[in-house]
């Protein structure tokens, strides 16, 4: 597909899990400086810096491990339906972060009706997923599966109807502090028309089950939000 999600940055930073937004609901050393830097003090300081790092690498070495460590993961696997070989490809942008501090993972095939992510557990507020089908033509920007359709209950069962007559929906997740989690996703097909007048068929992608949601709804085409940049939700 053309123009995917911007993926910015594969690792996230430590940060504390989550706290969910109003829409909850049910859910499933450094080099030493060289001599010419340093001046006619140079041996000094060149003494001065090596002591420094012999004590410094020790500490780093002990402590950015356990710092790791201390970051919860989740499972993330979305079951889904009737889009065997479609890939998913998550990202994680929540608004007012700044660039750096967005996470994302390389997109993943479904196989025998799943696919899984690990997620950083405080990423996984305002999750979106990319979807993308091997039978999907061209459109100019890129599909995502809807967590919520505009005006309906968190929790409640979506039809294929509802989701291809939705006007608007919700694609950011609201988290989880759980380490595992299933959503269950269908996968449709419609044909488009692209701004050029171009037909092709895309995937329409939306969760079986209402999900707890963050941000403003977006405008969908033909029951699909489509993106052409990195959402923050």
């Amino acid at each position: 597909m053309a123009n995917p999600l911007n993926a910015v940055s594969a690792d996230a930073d430590v940060a504390p899990r989550p706290t969910l937004g109003p829409h909850e609901g049910p859910a499933t050393p450094e080099g030493i400086p060289s001599m010419s830097l340093l001046g006619s003090r140079g041996p000094a300081l060149a003494g001065a810096v090596l002591a420094l790092s012999a004590v410094v690498a020790p500490l780093a070495a002990t402590t950015a491990p356990a710092t790791a460590a201390a970051a919860p993961l989740t499972k993330v696997t979305l079951k889904v339906s009737n889009c065997e070989g479609c890939s998913f490809a998550p990202t994680s942008a929540v608004e007012g972060a700044s660039v750096f501090q967005t996470w994302s993972a390389e997109p993943r095939t479904v196989q025998d009706g799943t696919v899984t992510f690990t997620v950083p557990t405080w990423r996984t507020r305002g999750l979106v997923f990319a979807v993308d089908a091997p039978w999907a033509g061209r459109y100019g920007a890129q599909p995502l599966v809807t967590m919520h359709e505009s005006g309906a209950k968190v929790g409640s069962a979506v039809t294929a109807t509802q989701a291809a007559t939705a006007k608007a929906g919700h694609v950011c997740f609201a988290g989880t502090a759980s380490r595992s989690i299933t959503l269950a996703v269908k996968v449709g097909r419609v044909t488009l028309k692209d701004e050029r007048g171009r037909a092709s068929v895309q995937p329409r992608a939306f969760a079986a089950v209402t999900q707890p949601y963050l941000g403003d709804s977006r405008r969908t085409d033909g029951g699909v939000v489509f993106t052409q940049e990195t959402v923050f939700c």
